[in-house]
């Protein structure tokens, strides 16, 4: 199922010298809003290639109507509050950004061009995951507005399992900032759902089996009833006939 994410390794969707262009224009936004004499140091870009947050942002607005919003923000309380309502994250571990999406109603997968593909969490697990990436340090953006449709978000209620793929190991959330014992007890989590998930489905065989047993049994009693029936009718016909013959 996870072949139905559309996920891609890093590339440059954004050439260095147009988000140059957009950190050079808050650049000189900010000297306007400082006193003439004051001391100016841009904190939009560096010579290591890293852009801020606001560059970031202004780059996404000329693709769509999304904004980002600051997790720590007073206005991002209620996803604070409720993690699993928005629709995707933002994120960033020692400068490496990365993504978070849900999938039709709940499925949240990490998206990481790190990674050989996507990465699936369970919402449960997803609000407990994500306060933990805060508390390590990973910067976290809400992704406000509206994201297109695709097609994972129409068929993954209906086929989704689990067990397909789970949260990274253990040994490779060290880059994530994420403290092994909370990655472990996710990672668990997921392994037990999954176990139930199988159990669920092998009581529904098996409750499905019995009723279509219990039906073919009916119909067999049924069967039998008709025949005693027919013979019981045939006897009382046979022994009414005798009778008119002996009379």
């Amino acid at each position: 199922m996870t072949d139905t994410i559309y996920f891609e390794k890093q590339e440059t969707i954004f050439t260095i010298d147009f988000l140059q262009e957009i950190a050079r224009e808050l650049d000189r936004r900010e000297q306007e809003v400082l006193s003439t004499g004051a001391r100016f140091r841009s904190e939009n870009a560096d010579r290591s290639g890293f852009f801020s947050i606001q560059v970031i942002q202004l780059a996404l607005e000329t693709l769509s109507t999304v904004r980002l919003l600051p997790y720590d923000n007073p206005d991002a309380k209620r996803y604070r509050e409720n993690p699993s309502i928005a629709r995707a994250y933002l994120l960033n571990s020692n400068k490496h950004w990365f993504a978070a999406r849900k999938f039709a109603s709940k499925h949240w997968f990490l998206l990481n061009s790190l990674r050989n593909g996507p990465e699936y969490m369970a919402s449960g697990y997803f609000d407990v995951y994500l306060p933990q990436l805060q508390a390590d340090g990973v910067s976290i953006f809400v992704v406000v507005g509206p994201l297109p449709e695709c097609f994972a978000d129409s068929v993954m209620d209906s086929t989704f399992d689990p067990s397909w793929n789970v949260m990274p190991t253990v040994q490779n959330n060290k880059e994530f900032g994420v403290r092994d014992d909370i990655a472990e007890a996710i990672h668990h989590s997921l392994q037990e759902e999954a176990r139930r998930r199988a159990d669920r489905m092998a009581e529904e065989d098996a409750v499905a089996i019995a009723s279509a047993m219990s039906k073919e049994t009916w119909k067999e009693e049924d069967a039998m009833a008709m025949s005693v029936e027919l013979s019981l009718n045939s006897r009382q016909n046979g022994n009414n006939l005798s009778a008119c013959v002996t009379k």
